[in-house]
């Protein structure tokens, strides 16, 4: 037999979510954050999707052979995890230094406003790739 080894990225997008996994359009599991999903399969070629919702991931094509092991990295979009903390750490510094200093830094607010924009493109048209899939280039032999 051969194995599909998936390992979901602990991230701060999306932690309190499952992300679904399908092989040739068929649901195989759920992933929760920071965790991995095992799958035995028979050698060939397989066509991987992740998906939250109506949000997926690019189709990756995964060829395993027979006592071989892939392992799939999953993980969000690109730099999704450093987004929304910079916004919350810009609208906080705009308002302590507006309350506490009398000072408004506007700059502040519109690099919010521009990093928010950011994980909206990925939520509207650029749904298709919301998650990121990918295969990891090391590979294994299953021991019998």
């Amino acid at each position: 037999m051969a194995k599909l080894h998936v390992q979901r990225i602990s991230e701060w997008n999306n932690k309190a979510r499952l992300i679904e996994l399908y092989i040739d359009g068929t649901k195989q599991g759920e992933i929760a954050n920071g965790k991995t999903l095992d799958l035995e399969l028979t050698p060939g070629s397989y066509d991987v999707i992740a998906k939250i919702n109506t949000r997926t991931s690019q189709k990756l094509t995964v060829t395993i052979k027979a006592n071989e092991t892939k392992t799939l990295r999953l993980s969000g979009f690109k730099y999704g995890s450093f987004i929304m903390p910079l916004i919350i750490g810009s609208v906080l510094i705009f308002l302590a230094t507006k309350a506490f200093l009398h000072i408004e830094l506007k700059f502040l607010l519109a690099l919010s406003i521009m990093a928010f924009l950011y994980p909206v493109y990925y939520m509207t048209l650029g749904k298709n790739n919301y998650l990121s899939l990918t295969e990891v280039n090391r590979t294994s032999q299953v021991k019998n």
